[in-house]
C-alpha cells in the first residue's frame, strides 16, 4: 500500500517535499530494513560470477582479492583465514551501479554510491554482531551462490530493536548474537540468489552465525542519503559546509563528501591524499564526535510524516 510522505521544513536544505512511498520504502524507513525478492535477474547473477570466478583463478588473484584474517574482529579462531574479499572490484563495481538504476524504480529515495565490497565465505566462516559507519547508511547485500550442507542460503540476523547508532558496538553481541536463538527477539533473514536486503547500516546491528557448507558468495553494496535523512545537518564551523560541494560528476549529479567514500570515482581504492579523502575525513572526525547524538543525523527520518493511500 503506497503512502504520501510530507517531508516537514527542518534542516535539510530548506527543502519541503511531498511525495509517495512504496511500501520497501515505508518499511525501511519505520523498520530499519526490507528485502526485494527476485531482484536481480539469473543472467546479472551468472554475467557477475563468471566474472569473479575468472579472478579467482588468475595467477594475479591474491593481488586483488585478500585473504581475510577475520571478516569482522573478535570472532571465534576457528573462523579465521575462511573468507577471500576485495574492495571495488570490478564486478561489485559494476553490480553497485546496476542496483543503484534498479532501485531508483523500486525505492523511493535517492541515493548516492559510496563503495562496494565483495566477499567469498567459506566453512566455518562467522560474521561478528556489528553496526556500520555513515558511508554505509542504505546498505545493501545479496547472496550470489552458495553451496551449503543443507541447501538452504545462510540466514543473516538483523535486530531493530533498537536504534544502535549510538550504542557502543563493542557491546552488543551479549544482547544480539550472543543470546540463543530460541530466545532471540532479532530477525532472521534468508536470502536466496537473486533476493537483495536492504538495511540502515549503522543502526541496525547485523550478523551470520557459523557457515555449514562449502562457499557462499555475497557482495555489500553501500549508499547514503541524498537528502531525505539528516545526514548532511552533520557540521559545524571546522567543516565549512563540505558536507554537500558543488562539484559534478560525468552524470551532473551534485556531490557529497561521502560520495565513492572519499574517492574521485567508483573505480579508483582509496588514496588518503586525495582531496575527496581529506574532506571525507574532516567530516568523519566531526561525526565522530557526536557521542550520544548520532541518532540525530544518520537515518534520521524524524521530518517525515506518513499516511496511507487507500486504494
Amino acid at each position: 500500500m503506497p503512502y504520501n510522505v510530507k517531508m516537514r521544513d527542518g534542516p535539510n536544505y530548506g527543502k519541503t517535499v511531498r511525495g509517495v512511498f512504496n511500501d520497501h520504502t515505508h518499511q525501511f524507513v519505520t523498520e530499519g530494513y526490507t528485502v526485494f525478492r527476485n531482484f536481480i535477474p539469473k543472467e546479472m547473477i551468472e554475467f557477475t560470477m563468471d566474472v569473479w570466478k575468472t579472478i579467482e583463478h588468475h595467477p594475479l588473484a591474491d593481488q586483488l582479492l585478500e585473504a581475510e584474517v577475520e571478516a569482522i574482529p573478535n570472532g571465534p579462531e576457528s573462523s579465521k583465514y575462511t573468507t577471500t574479499a576485495g574492495h571495488t572490484m570490478p564486478m561489485g563495481v559494476a553490480m553497485h551501479r546496476y542496483i543503484h538504476k534498479k532501485l531508483r524504480k523500486e525505492f523511493d529515495m535517492q541515493l548516492v554510491e559510496t563503495y562496494s565490497y565483495s566477499r567469498k565465505y567459506t566453512r566455518g566462516s562467522y560474521l561478528r554482531a556489528h553496526a556500520d559507519r555513515p558511508s554505509c547508511e542504505v546498505s545493501a547485500t545479496i547472496c550470489l551462490d552458495y553451496q551449503s550442507d543443507d541447501n538452504e542460503p545462510w540466514v543473516i540476523w538483523v535486530d531493530n530493536t533498537r536504534n544502535w547508532v549510538d550504542e557502543d558496538i563493542s557491546q552488543c553481541f551479549d544482547e544480539t548474537q550472543g543470546i540463543p536463538i530460541r530466545h532471540r527477539k532479532s530477525i532472521p533473514v534468508k536470502l536466496e540468489v537473486g533476493d537483495l536486503l536492504l538495511y540502515q547500516g549503522p543502526n541496525v546491528v547485523h550478523w551470520r552465525d557459523t557457515f555449514i557448507g562449502n562457499h557462499s558468495y555475497h557482495m555489500f553494496l553501500h549508499f547514503v542519503t541524498d537528502y531525505v535523512s539528516n545526514l548532511g545537518a552533520v557540521n559545524n564551523e571546522k567543516t565549512n559546509g563540505m558536507f554537500r560541494v558543488q562539484d559534478s560528476d560525468a552524470y551532473g549529479d551534485v556531490r557529497m563528501v561521502l560520495a565513492n567514500d572519499g574517492r574521485p570515482n567508483r573505480y579508483v581504492q582509496s588514496d588518503d591524499s586525495t582531496v575527496e579523502r581529506q574532506e571525507m575525513e574532516r567530516w568523519s572526525k566531526v561525526y565522530e564526535s557526536l557521542h550520544g547524538q548520532k541518532h540525530r543525523f544518520v537515518n534520521n527520518y524524524d521530518q517525515l510524516e506518513f499516511e496511507k493511500i487507500e486504494e
